[in-house]
């Protein structure tokens, strides 16, 4: 008896813990008073959702789990069979070898197979403390089979035009668990997001496009949101129980089209929430468009070294946690020159910073060996694009790649395909032109004494064969029996 008196005890006490499922929303009991960030502080988002119902990957086949150390991570977004688009500022100088992609599942926490990360291209103009140009591509090392709950999603060129018209957009993404409304949620823990209960279910929200001046308090605070940023999304004060969903690098989509990647901003579950801002992807189409067709045409083949080094890497690093005594053998030696791989040339055509597991090595060793790598392979290729370059327009122009000008300059010409001093070149000139002079006069003289020869067998040829014994042959001329022998007519 004395034993059943604690359970008792909580069962009393759970009405009471659970009474806030039958409580109204209200900006008391829902959201927290918090202030914003001193000024020039950018807000990072909490990863919270409020109101935001359940939904199948079906619906949203576009959307992918970025996971580091097999618990989800990021929320992703499937380009093409190989390129996941997402948010730079999570991932920045994260290994690859700590990341993996989960395609087609409802849920965070499931996934039966983990696709290897190969690749991180982060853009130029990317700044870790202002999040202005906030975009990463991911090459994955396999090929991704599309069905219903995987397909790519296209990109929107015309932002502007869903602003103006109103257009809805979907947000749809892996949150947290927080006391926010009547929502069924199952509590998921992390180790990078400490103190956080993550939420595994897809959600989704919905708004509709259009210009807010709640966005100018942001500039306020002095923080600036350029053209290559999206200020979209309603305001806590004008509507309290609008959704809002506050997930790095869920996409935000209107018409069926990628138009942004959540950001950064003040929200959600604040009493004071701001619209979001998300990464304009309208901005970025022109490195996109640039970037992916190189990066999806790289072959397994081609990134087969990285993608065995990057398994090695994982295997080391586990047996380097799971055992108190292990030495983690040198993979590679650093005094050594990084020799290029076959895709390094294709890679050091784009432009921003590209990782891979050579970059993570030993702390970091071979990333500038790296760096001087493909500025040196860089640098060939622009001396080869000059060459090409030099010889196209002097194809053009019909100039040889030597002139007539620059050989007679240096004192040399050419006759007959010999390169020659300029004396010789005048002297076999003049000998030609003498030796063409004789021929042409040869030519007339042997093609008068035909004409003439020809005429006078004509002339005086009878209507039957002469021969040599004949009278009327005795009395021909010399000339007409030596021509009658040379022509063949006897």
């Amino acid at each position: 008896m004395e034993l059943l008196i604690p359970l008792f005890d909580s069962l009393k006490k759970l009405p009471t813990e659970l009474s806030y499922l039958n409580e109204k929303p209200t900006l008391e009991t829902n959201f927290q008073k918090k202030e914003f960030p001193r000024s020039g502080d950018l807000p990072v988002l909490n990863r919270k959702m409020f109101r935001a119902p359940r939904v199948v990957i079906a619906e949203h086949p576009y959307v992918v789990s970025i996971r580091r150390q097999v618990s989800h991570y990021l929320t992703g977004t499937l380009l093409t069979k190989n390129l996941i688009l997402t948010v730079a500022h999570p991932i920045y100088k994260v290994s690859p070898c700590e990341l993996a992609v989960v395609v087609g599942e409802n849920y965070a926490d499931r996934g039966t197979k983990l696709l290897t990360v190969v690749l991180l291209v982060f853009h130029q103009d990317f700044n870790p403390y202002t999040f202005v140009a906030d975009i990463a591509l991911l090459r994955i090392y396999q090929d991704i089979v599309y069905k219903v709950t995987i397909k790519p999603i296209s990109l929107s060129p015309w932002i502007g035009e869903a602003m103006r018209n109103g257009h809805t957009a979907f947000v749809t993404g892996w949150g947290r668990c927080d006391r926010m409304g009547t929502e069924l949620c199952l509590p998921k823990s992390s180790r990078y997001y400490r103190g956080e209960k993550l939420d595994p279910m897809l959600r989704s929200i919905k708004f509709t496009m259009a210009p807010n001046r709640h966005c100018d308090e942001y500039s306020a605070h002095e923080l600036k949101i350029d053209d290559s940023m999206l200020c979209v999304g309603p305001a806590r004060v004008d509507d309290v129980l609008s959704p809002c969903m506050a997930v790095p690098g869920a996409p935000l989509v209107v018409d069926a089209q990628l138009a942004g990647m959540l950001s950064w901003g003040f929200g959600c579950g604040y009493l004071r929430d701001l619209p979001l801002v998300y990464t304009n992807i309208e901005a970025y189409l022109r490195w996109l468009i640039g970037h992916i067709p190189i990066l999806r045409n790289i072959t397994k083949e081609s990134l087969t070294d990285l993608y065995h080094a990057t398994k090695v890497s994982k295997i080391t690093k586990w047996l380097h946690d799971s055992r108190a005594q292990y030495d983690v053998p040198k993979a590679m030696r650093s005094d050594m020159d990084m020799q290029p791989l076959a895709v390094d040339y294709k890679l050091a055509k784009l432009r921003g910073e590209i990782y891979d597991i050579r970059d993570f090595i030993e702390n970091g060793k071979f990333h500038e060996s790296k760096l001087a790598l493909y500025q040196l392979i860089k640098q060939q290729e622009h001396r080869v694009e000059a060459v090409k370059e030099i010889g196209l327009r002097n194809r053009v122009q019909g100039v040889p790649f030597m002139s007539e000008e620059t050989l007679k300059a240096a004192g040399f010409g050419v006759s007959n395909g010999t390169l020659l001093e300029a004396d010789d070149v005048s002297s076999r000139e003049a000998d030609e032109d003498d030796e063409d002079e004789e021929d042409e006069e040869n030519e007339e003289v042997l093609e008068t004494r035909i004409t003439t020869l020809s005429t006078a067998v004509a002339e005086s040829t009878p209507s039957t064969p002469l021969s040599d014994s004949d009278e009327e042959y005795q009395t021909l001329p010399v000339e007409t029996k030596t021509a009658r022998i040379t022509l063949g007519t006897d």
